[in-house]
């Protein structure tokens, strides 16, 4: 038997910031391993239009998500994740203590992010957005591998997997929750 686990919305959002946020993960550490080399594998400025292409992107997209989907959810969720009590109830039971660490940070590095990155494009020689913007770079980059594995890789939670695709999983699969 399938259940509904995410919304249309829920999904859109989802795929809205990941897509951006891998190919500026790809990117951001693909310069800062060029620039601590010292030798370029990709153009550097390249490199730099793609990364500011996706970091424009990324908010565009999260706020055209909001803005035109079904916000209850996506608040719902914000909510349980920050341990909140929703009047609606039931989303903190919808996710896992691994998957609200993530979406509280989420909360914080995503903001920061494009704040501190837009602040580097926009005001050049801004020494502490760099520093903000490579500190949040290094705390986000394990949280999205441990998400990648655990929904992906990791035996035991990948059958969920199919329900950030389709928004339906078995019922036995929505206690797996990746």
């Amino acid at each position: 038997m399938k259940v509904r686990r995410f919304t249309r919305t829920e999904l859109a959002y989802h795929w809205a910031q990941a897509l951006p946020f891998l190919a500026l993960l790809a990117t951001g550490a693909l310069m800062l391993v060029q620039r601590a080399l010292g030798f370029e594998v990709v153009r550097g400025e390249a490199l730099s239009v793609a990364h500011r292409i996706a970091g424009c992107a990324l908010p565009a997209g999260l706020f055209l998500v909001v803005l035109g989907g079904e916000r209850r959810p996506l608040f719902r969720n914000a909510a349980a994740a920050l341990g909140l009590r929703s009047r609606a109830g039931g989303a903190r039971g919808k996710f896992n203590a691994g998957q609200r660490v993530n979406l509280v940070a989420q909360l914080v590095l995503v903001p920061a992010l494009v704040l501190s990155g837009a602040i580097m494009w926009l005001v050049k020689g801004v020494l502490l957005a760099w520093y903000v913007h490579l500190a949040c770079f290094l705390a986000a980059t394990p949280l999205v591998l441990g998400h990648i594995y655990m929904a992906a890789l990791n035996p035991a939670t990948r059958k969920a997997l199919r329900g950030i695709f389709t928004g339906e999983a078995a019922e036995s699969d929505s206690e797996a929750k990746t």
